[in-house]
């Protein structure tokens, strides 16, 4: 008797396993995640867009560094907008945002079949410019698709949250400290520069800390009047007195590598916030230049981190919006 009790305690204490299994594999599967088809489906949508890549990383990080991964920096306007009746979108901090048609597209092309949402789509469309950008070097892991996103976008947000292009060192860590992010998120992320293009009204580099060369040559960049000009000193036109002895990543040119430390090493980046990681994190920033691999791993895992910061917004004021650049 006392056999046939223990053995119908274990086929009790199995079937409870079994439970509980089942129910764990079931919450897995209703949370969803990023599958190979999604990321070849948005991976298709994005290579629509070559020239739009880089302001689809940008746009990542100016969405979820200012109120968390909410899309609402794709907000025309919103059910709060800011003091002036505008929305982030209209920020100088955001002057320039490109790649908001391929988020629409994503939306609109995958979204029913794929439950991808706005928020979703400002994600899954940053990891996809970054793996073709890097020409298949960088794929990191995202979450699956279902964030809501939020309804509240104010202008004057982004001037509260993201660093400037003239913050020291000390001010970069802070910014990125207050976002729940490290030292080490700060300048492996700043190797997104190696790719895209600056705006002239944040360019600074006629100072003292950036050689003669260098000045002259993002002085004839600008030369023909135009508002941009690429980040990276390796894809000027001009002669800047840059050098790699890499000839692979020299002639790499449009490519998200680890050029940006070769070339901040040399003191030749447009943004001062960009050359004060040579003084402040020099042994780091070196690492990186000359070990390509271990960037391309930290960086990947800097974007995972960023593409999870979690929405600040109520969550009653949350919803699936139908069209990304309105409420519904």
């Amino acid at each position: 008797m006392a056999k046939r009790n223990e053995l119908s305690l274990l086929v009790l204490v199995a079937m409870a396993v079994v439970v509980f299994l089942s129910v764990q594999v079931k919450s897995e599967v209703a949370a969803g995640s990023y599958t190979t088809e999604m990321q070849e489906a948005v991976r298709n949508e994005v290579k629509a867009f070559p020239d739009l890549r880089p302001g689809l990383i940008r746009l990542l990080f100016h969405d979820c560094f200012v109120n968390g991964c909410d899309g609402s920096v794709l907000l025309e306007t919103s059910r709060i907008n800011g003091t002036d009746g505008k929305t982030e979108m209209t920020s100088a901090f955001n002057g320039g945002l490109r790649g908001l048609e391929v988020i629409q597209n994503i939306k609109k092309n995958l979204g029913t079949k794929y439950n991808i949402t706005c928020t979703d789509a400002v994600i899954y469309a940053a990891r996809e410019a970054v793996y073709l950008l890097s020409k298949g070097k960088i794929a990191y892991n995202v979450t699956g698709p279902g964030r809501m996103d939020g309804v509240i976008s104010r202008s004057e947000d982004p001037a509260k949250f993201l660093p400037t292009p003239s913050f020291t060192f000390d001010q970069l860590k802070e910014s990125f400290r207050n976002k729940s992010l490290s030292t080490d998120d700060v300048i492996a992320l700043s190797g997104a520069h190696a790719i895209g293009v600056a705006h002239r009204m944040f360019v600074d580099v006629n100072t003292l800390d950036t050689p003669v060369s260098y000045q002259k040559a993002v002085a004839v960049e600008l030369s023909n009047g135009t508002d941009v000009i690429k980040n990276n000193v390796r894809d000027f036109g001009a002669a800047s007195g840059y050098m790699d002895n890499n000839k692979e990543r020299m002639e790499a040119k449009g490519v998200l590598d680890n050029s940006f430390y070769n070339a901040i090493s040399q003191k030749m980046a447009l943004f001062p916030s960009d050359r004060v990681l040579w003084e402040g994190a020099k042994a780091k920033v070196t690492g990186y230049k000359d070990k390509a691999d271990t960037w391309y791993i930290e960086f990947g895992n800097s974007m995972e981190k960023l593409s999870k910061l979690p929405a600040t917004s109520d969550p009653s004021k949350i919803e699936i919006r139908e069209v990304c650049s309105k409420t519904n």
